[in-house]
C-alpha cells in the first residue's frame, strides 16, 4: 500500500522539478522527492529499488549537463540520507536476525548454477509489469513446457530493456527534450525493478508482489506508444495486445469470475481486500465473517486463535509453541493472560531441542501447520485436541515431566521452522 502511494509522488516530484522556473525550486523538489524515498525505505526494504529508478530518471533529466546532474544526484542522496542512514544503522547494530540461505547474496554466487536456472524459470513473473495483470504469467506456467517458459521469459527481458531505448530514440527523432518525455521515465521503472531483484537475488524473480508497485507502468506506457508518432509497427502491434490483455482481463475475466462458486474468492480478495471465510479453495479462516464487521481485525488463523486462548483458559500454566506466529499474536492477546515470548513462542528450531529440558512438570500446546513435522515428540505423547481443515491448522497436546531432557537422536528427522532463544521451560 505505502509503495503503491510513495511511488507515484516521487516520480511525480522529479519530472515537476525540470519545470520549475528557478534552481533552488527544482532542488527543493528534488529533495522532497529524495525524503519521500527514504520513509519508503524505513517501511519496507523492497523499495530500494525506487533510489536505482530515481538515478535512471535524474540521468534523463539531467542530460547532457553533467554538472546539473551531480548537484541533483547530491540533493536527492543527502535528502534520502537523512531517513535512510539512521534505520540503517539501528538495523546494523541491533538486528540479531540471520537471513536464510535463500535470501543470501552470497549463497547465491556461491550456487552460481541454481541462480541462473531460477532466473531462466522465473523470468515469465517479469510479464506482470508488462500487461499490468497476471493472465499470460498463468498461461505460460499453465502449459508448463520448459522450452516456452525460458523462451517467454527472455522475451519478456528484452522487452523491459527495449521500450526505454525505442522510446528514447523516438523522443530525439522528433525532436523533443528527454527530461519532458513522462512515458520513459515510466518505462524505467520496471527495468529497475528487474535489475534490483536479479542483483539482490534471482529467486526474488519469482515473488510477484513486488511487481504490484509498478504492474500499471506497462499497461500506460503502451497506451502512450499507440499514440506516438514514429514508432515501428512491431512496437504498435505489441502496445495493442498489452492494451487489450488488460482490458480483457478487467472487464471480461475478473467479473466473470463472481459466476464461479469456485473462484469468487479471487474476486472477493482482489476487489474487497480479504479472503471470504470458509473459501474452499483459497486459504481463509473458518469463522462466520461478515463484511464489514464494524472495524474488526481478523487473521485467517481466526478460529484457531480462539481455540487457543479456550486452551489457555482451560490451562493457564501451559505452553503455545505457534506456527505462522504472526496470526496468532498481532493484538498481543490483549486482557487474554497469554503474553508473546513468554507462554506464547515462535515454533523453535532443531538447535532449540538439542539443549531443551523441562525444569517442571508442563504441559504443551503444538499449533502447527497441517503436515508439520514433530517427531522429536513421541507419537503417544501427542494428542490432537483442534483441527481446522479451511485454517489447515491442528493443535496438539502433549505432557513433559520435570527435568525431561528430549532425545537427541529423534532429533534427526525434525525440521521445525523457526527459532527461540529460551531453552528451558
Amino acid at each position: 500500500m505505502f509503495l503503491w502511494a510513495g511511488i507515484p509522488v516521487i516520480v511525480v516530484l522529479l519530472f515537476k522539478s525540470v519545470r520549475m522556473s528557478s534552481s533552488k525550486a527544482s532542488l527543493s523538489l528534488i529533495c522532497l522527492a529524495g525524503f519521500q524515498f527514504g520513509v519508503l525505505y524505513s517501511i519496507r526494504y523492497a523499495s530500494l529499488f525506487m533510489g536505482v529508478a530515481a538515478a535512471l530518471i535524474l540521468m534523463q533529466i539531467s542530460l547532457p549537463s553533467l554538472k546539473t546532474m551531480a548537484l541533483r544526484f547530491a540533493a536527492f542522496g543527502v535528502s534520502a540520507g537523512v531517513i535512510i542512514l539512521p534505520v540503517f544503522l539501528y538495523t546494523k547494530t541491533y538486528s540479531e536476525s540471520i537471513l536464510p540461505a535463500y535470501v543470501n547474496v552470497e549463497h547465491a554466487i556461491a550456487n552460481i548454477d541454481e541462480s541462473a536456472l531460477a532466473f531462466s524459470y522465473f523470468l515469465p513473473v517479469i510479464a506482470n509489469v508488462i500487461f499490468g495483470v497476471p493472465a499470460v504469467e498463468q498461461v505460460i506456467y499453465k502449459i508448463n513446457f520448459i522450452v516456452l517458459t525460458f523462451a517467454s521469459g527472455l522475451l519478456c527481458l528484452a522487452v523491459i530493456f527495449a521500450v526505454p531505448v525505442s522510446l528514447a530514440r523516438n523522443s530525439i527523432a522528433n525532436g523533443s527534450k528527454l527530461k519532458d518525455d513522462t512515458a520513459l521515465g515510466l518505462s524505467l521503472l520496471p527495468l529497475a525493478l528487474v535489475a534490483s531483484i536479479t542483483m539482490a537475488n534471482p529467486f526474488f524473480l519469482g515473488v510477484r508482489r513486488y511487481y504490484e508497485p509498478v504492474a500499471l507502468c506497462g499497461v500506460l506506457v503502451a497506451y502512450e506508444i499507440l499514440h506516438r508518432r514514429g514508432l515501428s509497427i512491431l512496437s504498435k502491434v505489441g502496445a495493442s495486445v498489452v492494451v487489450a490483455t488488460f482490458a480483457a482481463y478487467m472487464i471480461l475475466y475478473m467479473p466473470g469470475l463472481a459466476f464461479s462458486h469456485e473462484r469468487r474468492g479471487h474476486l472477493i480478495s482482489s476487489v474487497v481486500g480479504y479472503t471470504p471465510a470458509r473459501d474452499q479453495r483459497y486459504q481463509s479462516t473458518s469463522q462466520d465473517l461478515r463484511y464489514p464487521d464494524a472495524g474488526r481485525i481478523f487473521s485467517r488463523k481466526e478460529s484457531s486463535r480462539q481455540k487457543l486462548q479456550e486452551l489457555y483458559r482451560a490451562n493457564p500454566h501451559a505452553l503455545f509453541f505457534v506456527e505462522e506466529y504472526a496470526y496468532f499474536i498481532y493484538d498481543g492477546f490483549v486482557a487474554e493472560g497469554l503474553q508473546p515470548g513468554v507462554n506464547v513462542r515462535v515454533y523453535p528450531s532443531v538447535r532449540f531441542w538439542e539443549h531443551a529440558y523441562t525444569s517442571a512438570p508442563v504441559k504443551v500446546f503444538w499449533v502447527v501447520e497441517g503436515k508439520t513435522n514433530l517427531s522429536f515428540v513421541a507419537p503417544d505423547n501427542l494428542k490432537t485436541v483442534y483441527s481446522d481443515k479451511f485454517e489447515t491448522t491442528k493443535i496438539l497436546e502433549s505432557t513433559f515431566p520435570e527435568c525431561y531432557q528430549f532425545s537427541v537422536n529423534a532429533l534427526a528427522q525434525s525440521t521445525p521452522k523457526s527459532t527461540n532463544d529460551s531453552n528451558q521451560r
